[in-house]
């Protein structure tokens, strides 16, 4: 063999050597394709492709909650704002502002989220392969934002939208479900698919061909297993306790624990009363309230509550008893609801009274076994006081006695109830009418349960936003008042030949036109007497007393009067000798409180006729009758009660006989054995009546005061910076004073006079108004922007803060030393925030008013009857254009000076004057309709007093 042969038998050796070894590689490779990528291929060029799979999930989940971080930050930011509904109002709008946001920054500028740039991934267009990684394109991103910021926004929108709506529309829910249904099912599969294959993480990733990629091919990712244990020892750990305590007992443990802690105080108790002794911890608290609801409420009372406890407001209404129901055998008396809620906690074991410390157990008797028209299977104790808030109301004639029973507290009460009968007659025939019909009835519902006869659930729907609150409150009778002085009244000239009165000129301005008597009596005055009878109607809602008669009812009651209060006036009118006093204003509003008197007048007419005023017993006392006696009120037992009925008669008897010396004790009392014994005793609700009528008369002096300021005011015009802060204090000064006394009057709690808090809210923005109507209309009669500066300047300064630092303790304690207040300091501070919650609505409410009267008297048909606020003189002191703006400046000043004191007070004392208001008025539902009537009333006084009467003959 040759060197050459060899050679080449040589090459042809290695040839097919390399040959046998490319072919296992490639063999080898194609085996490895099967197989998922190791951690290794994170180094090479190509690198992981496609990404983790977890660092693609965690991306969107690391964005979800940066999302709802910045919204909880927001909402923490508004939280101040519109009594922190803000937040919750607007979250939708929220969520889209941030989601726009985060979007702009992220995914349109660097092609990556903040989760997946934590990740180290960003967006790559899929529809490119290669070794360099291409971004999405401008259109794909702009489809992307558009989804996932909008597209959210709209889809939330319409359910929010199909949940609000009362009625459901079928067709569209079942759609709406069907489509929410098709994209959950394909998610679900395209998230399966991304399981498997590892590119496109959501659904629209897959649609737009965009996924996530590292940015370079030097990937490490190291795994820690150091939470993931943790977590799994202490998941162990709570689920061996889940398992292990209830085997224990650890409530049964406490319990035990407890009483032998308490027996072990009461045994080293150095005090010797037995009185002492047999008191709970919450004995101080007065029977209305329900001691396990204080408790709730307040963890750790204090020495100044139980001091304040029993002359003042203890808690709120939510403390009140609910379905009163006595605890065995101490017979103190709780809700029903947490009476049975404790002993349920208690296992059966028994629960100590928080009044008395007795042991109170389960009785084995049925909650269900109970004497009709009782709370209780047995008789309640004679000796204990009654509880409740309810009168006792007969059912109207020909009304079910059963239907009439569950009228207690429903909207069948007072003079609601000819108006809710015919409703529900008419609710009872209509059947399953068509959807107009529905509309009606549930628009006759909501003026029923509004206005009518109110009810909570109607009234929190009102007022749980503010904007709702304020139209009703302040821009609804602001509205009405508007328009009422806006009715064109025919007018005439004036005869040329009659001089104007010189008495009434320079107040009021003079008269430039006559009117027609009929229209200004009918239409006119009609409206404004129709409202002080619907306000006088009101406070007797809120007093729980119907003033008309039984046999007549309220509308036929009501329209007599209403025909009387316009009947009157006519003869006056014709007559020679009379038709003067139809031209001045004062005898028009005097006649107003005459009409607003009759139905006081007929309410202590059927109080005397019914004999309320007087005390009449037959052996003792029942339950309704203690409810109108000065024993239930003071929470005084009945002890004549627990006598035997001839020594009750002979102890009556021998009272009366003191006084009639001709006749002997012991005669009296063998004639008063089985007979009715008369005594004198005074009636709770004939003395709360009476103190009610105060309460009346002092307002309306309020009213003819201010008749008297503006009218000297207004006669001795024009007056300098330092006069009009003299008038317009001094007025202050006279109607705080004149509330004071209102307020005293009625009180607050339970058996201090009338004690009424309802009524003395409504008063309290009776005298608010009264005061900012009168110092609205002097705005009329400023000249220069330094009076309108120096009377904001005084207004908003002792508001902002001489009201925060009358709601501190060292304020308190000293009205408690002087005695001017006997409240706690909690209840205290209550009534405070509701002052500053009635200044508000009655700030708000007569300058819109004001503006709004001014703008339209200026420019209607009816500026030559309000010559006061006609402000058309061009020589005069007084232009429009200042008043709107300086009053519209002072407004501005006003609301930002609220929204100050109202921060001072949540941010110093941590009360929500806004959240009080709105409790008071739930708690209290007839209180909304009373508070829009007074508005309305208070209102109207201020126009009617400065218009200018001169009648057509």
């Amino acid at each position: 063999m040759t060197d050459s042969s060899f050679v080449l038998a040589q090459q042809r050796v290695a040839a097919r050597h390399r040959a046998r070894q490319a072919h296992l590689a490639a063999a080898d490779k194609a085996r490895y394709r099967l197989l998922p990528f190791s951690l290794e291929a994170a180094s090479s060029r190509i690198g992981t492709r496609p990404a983790f799979r977890v660092s693609q999930v965690d991306a969107e989940l690391l964005d979800d909650e940066l999302v709802e971080l910045l919204r909880a930050q927001v909402g923490d930011a508004l939280r101040y704002f519109a009594d922190g509904h803000l937040q919750d109002d607007w979250s939708a709008e929220v969520s889209l502002a941030l989601r726009a946001l985060l979007f702009k920054l992220t995914v349109w500028d660097h092609d990556a989220t903040y989760g997946a740039a934590l990740q180290n991934l960003r967006f790559t267009d899929a529809r490119r392969d290669g070794p360099v990684l291409v971004p999405p394109s401008r259109l794909q991103k702009s489809l992307y934002g558009l989804v996932t910021v909008v597209g959210r926004y709209a889809w939330s929108k319409w359910e929010d939208w199909l949940l609000d709506e009362d009625e459901p529309r079928s067709f569209l829910s079942r759609w709406t479900w069907r489509l929410s249904t098709a994209h959950s099912a394909a998610a679900l599969v395209s998230f399966l698919v991304f399981l498997l294959h590892g590119r496109y993480r959501t659904l629209l990733d897959r649609l737009l061909r965009m996924r996530l990629a590292p940015p370079t091919s030097q990937v490490s990712r190291e795994v820690s297993f150091e939470y993931l244990n943790r977590q799994l020892v202490w998941h162990a750990f709570t689920e061996f306790l889940l398992f292990v305590l209830p085997l224990v007992g650890i409530n049964r443990w406490r319990r035990w624990l407890g009483r032998t802690w308490r027996r072990t105080k009461d045994m080293i108790r150095t005090d010797d009363g037995e009185d002492d002794a047999s008191r709970g911890e919450l004995a101080f608290l007065p029977e209305r309230t329900c001691a396990i609801c204080y408790q709730d409420q307040n963890e750790d009372p204090t020495t100044a509550m139980m001091m304040a406890a029993p002359s003042g407001v203890v808690g709120s209404a939510q403390t009140d008893v609910t379905n009163p129901y006595e605890t065995v055998p101490c017979g103190c008396v709780y809700c029903f609801v947490c009476l049975a809620t404790r002993l349920e906690r208690e296992e059966g074991e028994g629960w100590t009274c928080l009044r008395c410390g007795e042991h109170v157990a389960e009785h084995d008797m049925s909650f269900f076994q109970f004497t009709q028209g009782t709370e209780s299977r047995t008789r309640p104790s004679d000796s204990s006081p009654l509880l409740g808030r309810y009168r006792a109301v007969p059912p109207p004639r020909g009304s079910d006695p059963l239907s009439a029973g569950e009228g207690r507290g429903s909207v069948h009460i007072g003079y609601g109830a000819l108006i809710a009968a015919a409703a529900a007659a008419a609710a009872d025939g209509d059947g399953d009418g068509d959807d107009d019909d529905n509309e009606e009835r549930r628009n006759r519902s909501w003026f029923r349960d509004l206005w009518v006869a109110p009810r909570q659930s109607a009234v929190k729907r009102a007022v749980d936003r503010w904007w709702r609150l304020y139209g009703l409150v302040v821009i609804l009778p602001a509205v009405l008042v508007v328009g009422w002085c806006a009715i064109p009244l025919p007018q005439y000239p004036l005869h040329g030949t009659e001089p104007e009165p010189p008495d009434k000129s320079p107040g009021h301005g003079a008269a430039r036109v006559r009117l027609n008597f009929w229209f200004f009596l009918f239409v006119y005055y009609g409206f404004y007497s129709l409202t002080a009878l619907v306000w006088i109607t009101k406070v007797f809602n809120l007093y729980s007393l119907n003033w008309w008669p039984r046999s007549l009812g309220f509308p036929l009651t009501l329209s007599l009067i209403g025909a009387l209060s316009l009947a009157v006036p006519i003869p006056v009118y014709f007559g020679r000798e009379t038709r003067f006093l139809t031209e001045h204003n004062t005898a028009w509003i005097a006649w107003t409180f005459v009409v607003m008197a009759l139905p006081v007048a007929m309410a202590l007419a059927i109080l005397m006729t019914n004999e309320r005023h007087v005390g009449v017993r037959r052996r003792s006392l029942s339950e309704t009758q203690r409810i109108f006696t000065s024993s239930w009120w003071s929470s005084e037992p009945d002890q004549r009660r627990r006598r035997d009925d001839g020594a009750a008669v002979a102890a009556l008897t021998a009272a009366v006989v003191s006084s009639a010396p001709n006749i002997t004790a012991s005669a009296s009392a063998a004639r008063g054995v089985g007979r009715r014994a008369v005594v004198g005793w005074q009636p709770a609700s004939f003395v709360r009546f009476l103190w009610l009528c105060v309460a009346l008369f002092i307002g309306l002096l309020a009213y003819v005061l201010g008749e008297a300021y503006a009218e000297i005011y207004l006669r001795t015009l024009p007056h300098n910076s330092l006069e009009t802060v003299v008038y317009v204090y001094g007025w202050v000064a006279t109607v705080h004073l004149l509330d004071a006394l209102t307020g005293w009057t009625l009180g607050i709690r339970e058996g201090e006079r009338v004690g009424s808090y309802p009524l003395s809210w409504v008063f309290k923005l009776y005298f608010t108004l009264t005061y900012q109507t009168y110092v609205r209309a002097l705005y009329a009669r400023l000249r220069s922007p330094s009076q309108f500066m120096v009377l904001q300047l005084l207004s908003s300064t002792s508001l902002v803060v001489l009201t925060p630092l009358s709601m501190t303790r060292l304020c308190h304690r000293l009205l408690v030393l002087t005695g001017l207040n006997g409240q706690s300091y909690g209840s205290y501070q209550k009534v405070q925030a509701r002052n500053v919650f009635i200044r508000f609505l009655a700030e708000n409410g007569s300058m819109a008013a004001f503006l709004g009267s001014v703008a339209v008297l200026h420019y209607g048909s009816n500026r030559h009857v309000y010559p006061y606020f006609a402000l058309d003189d061009a020589d005069g002191p007084y232009d429009l254009d200042l008043t709107l703006w300086a009053s519209s400046v002072t407004w501005i000043c006003e609301l930002v000076a609220s929204v100050a004191v109202r921060a001072l007070i949540r941010l110093c004392f941590r009360v929500d004057v806004a959240l009080e208001g709105r409790q008071d008025l739930v708690v209290w539902p007839e209180l909304l309709p009373t508070c829009v009537t007074v508005t309305l009333h208070v209102l109207q006084n201020m126009m009617f007093s400065i218009i200018r009467l001169q009648f057509y003959e």
